[in-house]
């Protein structure tokens, strides 16, 4: 957080802002090296993840932009790429143009557009093609629902950069400056967390859980999270073809991560991530017995996304210590029946249990 500490000077004083900006491009080309692809590169390239990093977690509260790297120039020349290095499977066309319209939401939300209006457009969207879910569209209709979003955002009069490098300084400083907002202050407040610490900002490379249907992200917990048990137990919601932001806004049909949750919610076992995708499973399965019983972690709470069926393909975005929930009474209200199964509204899942329960 030193960096946070000293932003009005690195903003201010152009020797420290030269030396901090170094800093980042000496990073980046690690990550270009690491990864073997190229930031700002058409053919293929390396997109970022730009997030926060407070002492304590702060779920849902500061801004995250996502898939930063691209413009529409470069989203059209990695839709027309041959996708080297990317799965057979991947229609690397529809990938280039999701990712983009993900970055322009992600940069308009931390700048005070509200996700309602976004889903507004993917769902007319939706109506004019007449399809269910997103991973339905064509590439051309998503090039076109992504094109939607960078109109609709230039109307409200916010400025996306075009130029990368100006992408990953903005998307920097926007997360710094989440700090401050309103709903970060008052979480602050309720949680007894000083302003003074600050945060980091972590920048990461991307993974996609939305190369096709063998890849995909999912939010899990170690044990039960309304039982007080050592136990590890996986827990958790996934879905295939998706980003992480899609599971924690609750905003796709999830499946179980267990057959033992499955049979719990009444939700069929052979949609779980354990009889789907075993290797998956397997390695979330041994990692969490490592935190817990080997390293004696709290019970975690892990995100994490899956580039394909094998565990060389899983990657965790990050995990906090659980909050465990008092099981909950239940009341025999309603009958089952055929009445009461159209009723249903819809499920929701666990994912930001105390970002909800701060949001109040």
């Amino acid at each position: 957080t030193e960096i946070f500490r000293c932003w009005p000077v690195i903003k201010d004083f152009y020797k420290a802002r030269d030396e901090f900006m170094t800093r980042i491009r000496k990073a980046l080309t690690k990550l270009e090296d690491d990864t073997g692809r190229r930031f700002g590169d058409p053919a293929n390239p390396l997109l970022l993840s730009v997030r926060s990093g407070a002492a304590i977690s702060m779920p849902g509260m500061m801004a995250t932009i996502h898939n930063v790297g691209l413009n529409e120039e470069i989203s059209r020349g990695f839709a027309e790429s041959s996708g080297a290095g990317y799965p057979a499977s991947c229609q690397i066309d529809y990938l280039a143009w999701d990712n983009y319209r993900r970055f322009l939401q992600s940069w308009a939300m931390a700048e005070g557009m509200e996700r309602e209006i976004f889903q507004g457009l993917m769902d007319e969207a939706k109506t004019l093609y007449g399809i269910a879910v997103k991973k339905d569209f064509s590439a051309a209709q998503m090039r076109e629902l992504a094109l939607e979003y960078q109109e609709k955002i230039r109307a409200w009069g916010i400025d996306i950069p075009t130029d990368p490098w100006l992408q990953l300084t903005g998307a920097v400083e926007l997360v710094l400056n989440s700090w401050y907002t309103q709903k970060t202050q008052e979480y602050r407040s309720l949680m007894d967390v000083s302003e003074a610490w600050g945060t980091a900002v972590i920048v990461q490379a991307m993974v996609y859980g939305n190369l096709g249907p063998d890849s995909g992200s999912g939010v899990l917990f170690t044990a039960h999270p309304y039982r007080k048990v050592s136990r590890v137990a996986l827990w958790g919601d996934y879905a295939t073809g998706d980003q992480g932001e899609d599971i924690v806004s609750g905003l796709v049909n999830t499946q179980p991560i267990s057959v033992e949750q499955a049979e719990l919610d009444g939700r069929p076992e052979e949609n779980s991530l354990e009889i789907r995708f075993p290797k998956v499973y397997g390695r979330l399965l041994a990692i969490a017995r490592e935190l817990v019983y080997e390293k004696r972690w709290n019970p975690q709470e892990i995100e994490f996304t899956f580039e394909g069926a094998e565990e060389e393909n899983l990657f965790l975005l990050q995990t906090r210590d659980m909050i465990t929930i008092k099981k909950r009474e239940k009341f025999t209200v309603f009958a089952d029946g055929l009445g009461l199964e159209k009723a249903l509204l819809g499920y929701g899942i666990g994912a930001r249990l105390l970002h909800a329960l701060g949001a109040g």
